[in-house]
């Protein structure tokens, strides 16, 4: 009877064992990486097109929340916030036109952030050149 009791308990504080380092290491694994590509078309008339291609290469779904055009100085040049899930190796292509105090041959950094499926916050940023 002694020898079965301990046999139990000692199978059951395995378990927890297993359990709990199955959740500390696959927290450690999952790993969010947006990559961000794109473009800063200046028009003529002076309204520009920004173009954004946005791959997740991690492994594990990002929300992604947000996305911001900022100047060299700091300006906020167009903010939004969006809900749009990204799963591993999935491309979202996004569009935003008639943007002003846009300057041809400029600077401007792209700021993209998310959440990732674990409630992690994520964020990457592109420096891009704007162009005519």
């Amino acid at each position: 009877m002694g020898t079965v009791l301990v046999l139990a308990v000692t199978l059951a504080l395995g378990g927890l064992l297993y359990s709990y380092s199955q959740g500390i290491f696959g927290s450690l694994t999952q790993q969010p990486e947006l990559q961000v590509e794109g473009q800063l078309l200046v028009n003529p008339g002076g309204e520009s097109t920004l173009q954004l291609s946005i791959q997740n290469y991690g492994n594990v779904e990002i929300n992604v929340t947000h996305f911001q055009l900022i100047s060299s100085n700091g300006a906020n040049i167009y903010q939004n916030s969006s809900n749009v899930p990204l799963e591993p190796g999935q491309t979202i292509q996004l569009v935003q036109v008639g943007l002003s105090h846009v300057i041809a041959g400029e600077y401007y950094t792209v700021v993209v952030g998310g959440v990732t499926a674990g409630g992690k916050s994520y964020q990457t940023t592109l420096s891009i050149l704007a162009q005519s």
